[in-house]
């Protein structure tokens, strides 16, 4: 089964491992059998559909786990996994594999893009604008223990522009999944090279999706 979950802004600091394990935690809590890989060193049937990346909200976070039961009360469960998380966790709904969704995602693997909202202020907000409608977008990423340049504008599929009064709202649909993954403090720092001063960037991520559309979302 599926479990969608808020990650508020007091948890986007915690590291994607240590926020796992707080998980874990959490479903140990309700009491109910969770079910374990088989081998020398069980591990909990637990997956997440995209690690969030750090110092990002998450308001569409969805996990699979699994139970070894299934007489089970889903409103009770729900209760059971409030009561049990921390400030800042958030349970919201809980869905079986024969559940209904407007869109849904059954394999968290096919995921290759996902919609940011990115408070950003700053008074160059017209500055932001031609930086998004250039051709090439050029960033130093370090990964691996190597500095490599990539193209933030090949990961950058859909974006819209509005003016606020501290700056600009962002609307970002960019790739997200295992092959190509864009995290949007990297076009922060693309931005802030270009000479773009920035006093605050405050992204939330609100759903992910497959190539064809599907996926889970508001």
């Amino acid at each position: 089964m599926k479990i969608r979950l808020q990650f508020e802004k007091n948890i986007k600091y915690i590291s994607h491992l240590d926020l796992m394990k707080a998980v874990q935690k959490i479903l140990k809590r309700t009491g109910y059998p969770l079910k374990y890989s088989e081998g020398f060193n069980p591990h909990m049937v637990l997956s997440i559909a995209n690690p969030l990346p750090l110092g990002i909200v998450g308001k569409q976070e969805f996990l699979d786990f699994e139970l070894k039961t299934d007489s089970i009360s889903f409103g009770e469960l729900k209760e059971k996994l409030t009561l049990a998380s921390p400030k800042g966790i958030v349970p919201v709904e809980i869905y079986t594999e024969d559940g209904t969704l407007v869109k849904k995602l059954k394999n968290f693997n096919l995921t290759t893009n996902a919609d940011y909202d990115i408070a950003i202020r700053t008074s160059q907000g017209n500055q932001i604008c031609n930086f998004l409608a250039r051709e090439t977008i050029p960033v130093e990423k370090f990964s691996k223990g190597k500095i490599k340049i990539i193209d933030l504008k090949e990961l950058i599929f859909r974006y819209e522009i509005t003016d606020t009064k501290d700056g600009v709202q962002l609307l970002l649909n960019c790739a997200c999944g295992n092959e190509k993954n864009l995290n949007p403090l990297l076009l922060k720092k693309a931005m802030q090279t270009a000479g773009i001063e920035i006093t605050a960037f405050s992204p939330v991520r609100l759903g992910f999706y497959d190539a064809e559309g599907n996926g889970f979302s508001a």
